[in-house]
């Protein structure tokens, strides 16, 4: 079961809401395109954060220690959300270092752009690539109704490792 709750911002750097916000403020704010954050909890736990602006849905993956793994952000386009952009992010054990990330660029035609970097070697690969987008394609949420943009795994072409 997933327990909804709302803020204004959630603060990376110290893992913690900014602003709490009762649901029916935050939504007042998704009524009226304003930013705010949908903390999202799973057995207590917080399982994910949902950031919402006018035209941009950030959903942010996160680990026990709430470092962010995954993440995804979509875009606004013709009354739909399209998804732009995943990271991937994996750590240097229990760390904050970012051992590896992996980024994901998405275009509505198709295209692909990949980027991975070794924080460690420092080192770079890119490569691009053309991919069915179909599955980067979602409604865009009523208010409290984010399950569609909890799924993890999109079955976004080059993102099933």
């Amino acid at each position: 079961m997933f327990n909804l709750e709302y803020c204004k911002k959630w603060f990376i750097a110290k893992k913690r809401p900014i602003d709490i916000l009762t649901s029916a403020e935050a939504a007042i704010l998704h009524d009226s395109r304003e930013p705010y954050t949908v903390l999202v909890n799973q057995n207590n736990l917080l399982k994910c954060f949902i950031e919402v602006s006018d035209n941009f849905y950030v959903v942010s993956f996160i680990d026990d220690t709430k470092r962010i793994t995954l993440s995804y952000q979509f875009k606004i386009i013709d009354n739909k959300l399209f998804l732009l952009l995943a990271t991937h992010i994996e750590h240097q054990g229990e760390t904050e270092k970012v051992k590896e990330r992996t980024l994901y660029v998405f275009k509505v035609d198709g295209s692909l752009y990949i980027e991975k970097t070794d924080y460690l070697t420092s080192e770079s690969t890119s490569a691009k690539s053309k991919v069915d987008v179909k599955n980067n394609w979602e409604d865009i949420p009523a208010f409290g109704e984010y399950s569609k943009l909890q799924i993890l795994d999109r079955q976004c072409a080059e993102l099933n490792r």
